[in-house]
């Protein structure tokens, strides 16, 4: 389970102004707002550790050197991080 909190900061005048004000012109500049590439956050990093500690990234090996520098590329900015652990076997009772 994941939590996540986004923070913006408005004036709050302009934006009470704004609401329900019928301005064309700001409905407009909203309709033809387009961001230049858009971000899908579904193809953001996955990440494996595996029961032995292994790290994998997209599939790929990597070091835990390789990992911090990886990690924190700004492709993967407003993307989401798929994160799979892998657990070890349970010891049988008795044993």
């Amino acid at each position: 389970m994941g939590y996540s909190t986004v923070v913006y900061a408005v004036d709050l005048g302009v934006l009470r102004s704004a609401i329900g004000s019928q301005d064309m012109d700001l409905v407009e500049r909203l309709r033809n707002l387009e961001c230049d590439d858009p971000v899908d956050p579904t193809k953001g990093p996955r990440v494996k550790v595996a029961a032995n500690s292994d790290i994998f990234l997209n599939g790929r090996l990597v070091t835990w050197e390789e990992f911090k520098v990886a990690i924190v590329d700004p492709k993967w900015s407003g993307m989401n991080l798929y994160l799979f652990q892998e657990h070890g076997e349970c010891p049988v009772k008795g044993e």
